[in-house]
């Protein structure tokens, strides 16, 4: 196999709370697509509340890679992509900019008192060797199909990016460029001696889950795990308000009703605290700007099936029926009309 990477012909230029979408070049078999979010903003606000480090991805309201009615990856919030990436590479996708001229954003200052551009990685990779740009595992047959396309729903300005700034910045310009990662087959080479047991199809879901009118207890709260592939992994945020929280979430469950086995069942602070030791990134007051422990809580964590199966592919549920398999929830505090659970699973199949 040969290897190349290439920027797409196409950028995905911002348009105020409108839908676009590029196509991707299908030259060969992509492994891994790297995005650079760009936001170049007219005037600073003086006054950001906003939650470091997941602000700008609130600019985008979803996102998808698509061929006709097959989602390759898909998330309904800018966030869940922020924090996909976050939890596969140490928390190292935070926001930065290039100027020295103004404060770097972060946790106590999100954005500069000048106005300046913004950039924040994103990546979509599909394969579990996330350190290697040609990882051959699941891949995108792009050269295969007779269309690729990459969708993106933006957010508007204030009310997206920082719904608190005040006064109001503007965006003046801003775009998603894409980094393509694929092999190719050699001269002579065949796909099935490239792939001798197939491509493995990859699929993501992500749900948005209303809770319930009474603060659930003992795991009543239940959301189905979708079945028919093998589930690698499932990320969860829980929103307060729109805002990441801690304090609503008090344990998460896996439930097998038809076995009547609950194989894993955590309280959601534990769950969070050794997420820094499991997946080597830092608490968000580790990153220099803000100190108080508490002053920007997490919201966030992150499933690997391989805990239940004791297989580093994750859980084959291809012979599980839709109910199967929930996830299930205890919380307190939580409102009907203001919280909400973000949850992203991803399987291939």
């Amino acid at each position: 196999m040969r290897q190349y990477t290439y920027m797409n012909t196409s950028d995905i230029e911002y348009s105020n709370n409108e839908t676009v979408a590029v196509d991707i070049q299908r030259t060969g078999y992509i492994t891994d697509i790297a995005c650079l979010l760009q936001c170049t903003v007219k005037t600073a606000a003086a006054t950001v509340n906003g939650q470091f480090p997941d602000n700008m991805a609130r600019l985008i309201k979803s996102a998808r890679l698509y061929s006709g009615a097959t989602n390759f990856f898909s998330v309904n919030d800018g966030r869940e992509w922020f924090w996909d990436t976050f939890m596969h590479y140490g928390g190292r996708n935070l926001p930065f900019i290039i100027s020295a001229t103004a404060n770097a954003p972060g946790p106590a200052n999100p954005f500069p008192a000048a106005a300046t551009t913004y950039y924040l990685p994103l990546r979509i990779h599909l394969g579990s060797q996330y350190r290697n740009p040609y990882d051959p595992e699941v891949v995108i047959p792009a050269r295969e199909l007779s269309q690729l396309k990459l969708e993106i729903q933006w957010g508007g300005d204030q009310s997206d990016f920082d719904s608190d700034a005040t006064p109001a910045f503007e965006i003046d310009s801003a775009k998603l460029s894409i980094m393509i990662n694929e092999i190719q087959l050699e001269p002579g080479e065949t796909r099935e001696a490239v792939f001798p047991v197939g491509i493995l199809s990859p699929r993501m879901e992500a749900h948005p889950y209303t809770p319930p009118s009474s603060a659930p207890s003992n795991l009543a709260w239940k959301t189905d795990v979708p079945v028919g592939d093998t589930i690698v992994y499932s990320l969860i945020i829980v929103l307060d308000n729109n805002v990441r929280s801690d304090s609503l979430i008090t344990e998460v469950g896996i439930e097998i009703p038809k076995m009547r086995e609950k194989p894993w069942r955590v309280n959601w602070l534990d769950l969070v605290a050794n997420h820094k030791l499991l997946f080597d990134f830092p608490f968000l007051n580790d990153f220099g700007v803000d100190t108080a422990a508490t002053a920007h809580p997490l919201g966030v964590a992150i499933f690997p099936w391989s805990y239940i199966s004791g297989k580093s592919e994750g859980l084959d549920l291809s012979a599980f029926l839709p109910g199967d398999v929930k996830m299930s929830f205890s919380g307190t505090g939580l409102n009907v009309s203001e919280d909400k659970l973000l949850v992203v699973h991803y399987m291939v199949g």
